[in-house]
């Protein structure tokens, strides 16, 4: 497995299929906050083009990697904590939301 790369929206519509699934295999991701975000504005934009926004947004989907992604939390989240004593390692992992405490560690439920 290799590094964690940070990813928007732009780089998953350059993509192929093939290439996405690649990638997916081949690397860790960090998903964006703003990932979302982008992909909500695509469903309440018009579009000049032929494709409809619905294609639009399903060939995101389609390419967008799932196996070995990490969302990131929101800048804004982190700042905020980190005054109420609470800090989070700068060692190159995403900074994950929303976890509970267990004993060996923190559980995330799978977001899917």
């Amino acid at each position: 497995m290799g590094p964690i790369v940070p990813f928007d929206k732009s780089f998953v519509e350059m993509r192929n299929v093939d290439e996405a699934a690649l990638f997916d295999f081949l690397y860790r991701t960090n998903i964006c906050p703003m990932f979302l975000t982008e992909v909500l504005a695509d469903l309440e934009k018009e579009t000049s083009g032929p494709r409809p926004r619905e294609k639009i947004v399903a060939d995101v989907d389609r390419k967008m990697p799932s196996a070995h992604s990490y969302p990131n939390m929101l800048h804004s989240t982190i700042c905020l904590t980190e005054p109420q004593g609470r800090s989070f390692p700068m060692d190159g992992w995403p900074v994950l939301g929303g976890g509970r405490p267990v004993q060996l560690g923190v559980f995330y439920e799978d977001p899917r």
